[in-house]
């Protein structure tokens, strides 16, 4: 049997076999029923990718850095930021991608040995700024001022620096800071390569509601400060 010849309702072209559409005219030849059947597009997937949180996110309690490998961590030891030193003795503040610059602690050098400390944010804007006592170098007491010169955290020490409680002025403890008490790096060889060990370190937890970005460069300054680090 021939199979019959069919032609568009339209415009009278001949139509090809099994053709939905006419090819001269555009008009449906066959319903909805008849179409062929289609797989539907996949949906999009409904993964949801692990937040990023910024190095100084409010949410954070917890910091640790090790000035050895340049890098700061969270309490799960992830690595969520960088720091770069720089040739005039400043500290860059790197989120973890190495290359959004978060905040830098500035060197200010003062008449006595031991310097103060500026706060800048990523574009070099005065945050705050770290002063202390130099005569108090057997229980340091630096604290923070706004760019009024207004203060905003004191911190104190314990013998030689080597915990820290900070308080705001209301008295509140908004967060503790701890460094070794004995810093070395150890080098194993392994094969062609040697491996790097280090307890150099401080850790920073934090118990209330704080400016992260200042509080991470005065926990550095305040290291800086306790290991009576002078200006060339």
């Amino acid at each position: 049997m021939e199979e019959k010849t069919n032609y568009c309702r339209n415009c009278g072209v001949r139509l090809e076999p099994g053709a939905i559409f006419c090819r001269s005219c555009g008009t449906r030849i066959r319903g909805d029923k008849e179409a062929p059947s289609f797989t539907e597009p996949p949906e999009a997937s409904t993964v949801v990718e692990p937040e990023v949180m910024p190095l100084f996110d409010p949410r954070r309690r917890y910091y640790r850095y090790n000035l050895v490998f340049n890098e700061i961590y969270d309490e799960k030891a992830s690595v969520i930021g960088h720091i770069f030193g720089r040739k005039d003795g400043a500290r860059e503040l790197r989120e973890a991608d190495d290359r959004t610059v978060s905040a830098v602690l500035y060197v200010r050098p003062t008449r006595t040995p031991t310097p103060n400390f500026d706060i800048m944010n990523g574009y070099e804007r005065l945050l705050a700024r770290v002063k202390h006592n130099p005569k108090a170098f057997l229980h340091p007491e630096p604290w923070l001022e706004d760019p009024r010169g207004s203060r905003i955290l004191e911190a104190k020490g314990n013998l030689f620096g080597f915990k820290f409680k900070v308080h705001d002025m209301a008295g509140n403890l908004v967060a503790e800071v701890e460094k070794p008490i004995v810093s070395h790096t150890s080098y194993r060889v392994i094969g062609k390569h040697a491996h790097v060990e280090s307890t150099e370190r401080c850790t920073i937890v934090i118990n209330g509601t704080v400016d992260h970005q200042l509080l991470l460069p005065f926990a550095m300054a305040m290291e800086r400060i306790a290991n009576r680090e002078v200006v060339p």
